[in-house]
Order: structure tokens, then C-alpha cells, then sequence
């Protein structure tokens, strides 16, 4: 298996349409899994319907098979991919985690060692992504920090003030597939804000904390991330349930 410094250094047009299958390879199979087994009528989790707001993505990924040249003004993918070193494991049951955001596009997935963050956002989170994550990723990891990471890139997702705009053009041997500016002509701020409660409510869903963890007083969030005095936190990993438990057995 490929280790995270493989990864980042794979071709970028290469890693987007293979983290880009996978989200579009799992919402695909939901067009046939029934929302409630039990309710054959309740009808399929995704309908065709739905199926056509990502056609954008499903056009990216004919890349795989026609030649395509990406122009994108923020970005050098029509995406926002960032790839971590995570500390692996020694519990096999823990050694994967994927979670997505099929409203905001987003996708978290964490394979061994190997840590990644993704938006199919035509770049958006690129410039603030490449300013705030570059200073983890060259720090090894906790799945817990990663997890806060995924955490921020899902919650900045969710506050886009942007719809971007693309353009292609068709020749008879290349498709040319060019994002404008995000920013556009508007003077207003690309991304908004959010509130405290708002990433405490998504830390627990990243974290499987409790309130009282992830938000010990009113308004304040707490952090996995850095120390008080700002500093790069290191964690272990050889407590339950990332380690397995020691066999004190004779």
C-alpha cells in the first residue's frame, strides 16, 4: 500500500479522480439501496433527481478516459485535496475511517498512515487550505487531530458564499475545463463564519465526543491540535482503542 508520501507526491489530475471516484462510486451505489429495507416503497437512498447536481463531478471524471486539460484560477485541480501523515493504528479495527458530506461535497478518509481531505469545490478551499493545513502536514498525525482537520475543511464547506463558474470547450481530440475565479467580481468574502456551537455539533460527529469534550466552556471549543502556547501537540497512540489492550493472560 502506498504511504502518505507517496500519495502527496502522486499527479494531482491522478489523486483527484481517485478520491473523486470514491465519493462518486459510493453515491452512485445509492441510487440502488433502499432508504429502509424494511420499506421496500420508501423508495432509494439518492434518486436519479439528485443524481443530476453532480454532474459536474461525473463530467471530471471522463477525464480518465478523455484528454482534458484543467485551467483553474485558484487551484491547480478543480478541487481542494490535501494529503496528511497520520499515526497508524495498531487495532486493525480502527485503521480506516471515511465520512463525506454529500450536500457540500466533502470527503475525509483515513486509510493506515494515510490521511486526506477533499473538496469538490473548484478549488475554493485551496488558498485558505494550502495557509492552515500546510503547517500539519508535516507533522505526524493522531487519528484525533486529523479528525479535527477533516472537521474544519467540512464546516468551511458549509459556509461557501460562492457558486463557482466553469467553462468547457470541445475539440475533436482535447476538452479544455476552466474554473473563473472563485472570488469573481464580488467584493464580499468568499467563505462566511460560522458559530462555535455550529463546529461543536460537527467536532462531535468527526470526534464521537461529548458535548462537554469538544466544547468545555460556553463558546470556547477545545483543540487537539496545538498546545496552550500555540505549540504543535504530539499524542499517543498506545492507549484503547487505537492500541490493542495488552494480553495479560499466563
Amino acid at each position: 500500500m502506498m504511504g502518505a508520501a507517496e500519495v502527496a507526491s502522486m499527479d494531482r489530475g491522478r489523486l483527484l479522480l481517485w478520491v473523486l471516484k470514491i465519493f462518486y462510486g459510493l453515491l452512485y451505489r445509492e441510487l440502488f439501496l433502499s432508504i429502509d429495507r424494511r420499506d421496500p416503497a420508501a423508495g432509494n437512498i439518492v434518486s436519479t433527481e439528485d443524481m443530476e447536481q453532480f454532474q459536474l463531478l461525473h463530467f471530471i471524471l471522463q477525464s480518465c478516459r478523455v484528454p482534458m486539460d484543467f485551467s483553474v484560477m485558484d487551484s491547480d485541480i478543480p478541487a481542494s485535496v490535501f494529503v496528511f501523515e497520520v499515526q497508524e493504528p495498531s487495532n486493525a479495527d480502527w485503521k480506516f475511517d471515511y465520512k463525506d458530506d454529500v450536500v457540500n461535497r466533502t470527503l475525509y478518509l483515513r486509510l493506515g498512515n494515510v490521511g486526506i481531505l477533499a473538496a469538490f469545490d473548484m478549488g475554493a478551499q485551496t488558498p485558505p487550505g494550502m495557509e492552515f493545513f500546510s503547517r500539519y502536514q508535516g507533522h505526524l498525525l493522531h487519528p484525533l487531530q486529523f479528525a479535527e482537520l477533516g472537521a474544519n475543511l467540512f464546516m468551511k464547506a458549509r459556509v461557501l458564499n460562492r457558486t463557482p463558474k466553469v467553462i468547457i470547450g470541445e475539440s475533436s481530440e482535447r476538452v479544455s475545463f476552466s474554473v473563473i475565479s472563485i472570488a469573481g467580481l464580488s467584493s464580499s468574502p468568499v467563505f462566511g463564519t460560522w458559530e462555535a456551537e455550529d463546529m461543536a455539533e460537527m467536532l462531535m460527529f468527526f470526534l464521537g465526543y461529548p458535548l462537554e469534550m469538544v466544547m468545555p466552556v460556553k463558546g470556547r471549543l477545545a483543540t487537539w491540535l496545538t498546545n496552550s502556547d500555540g505549540s504543535l501537540r504530539t499524542m499517543s497512540m498506545d492507549a484503547p482503542p487505537w492500541a490493542m489492550p495488552a494480553d495479560n493472560t499466563l
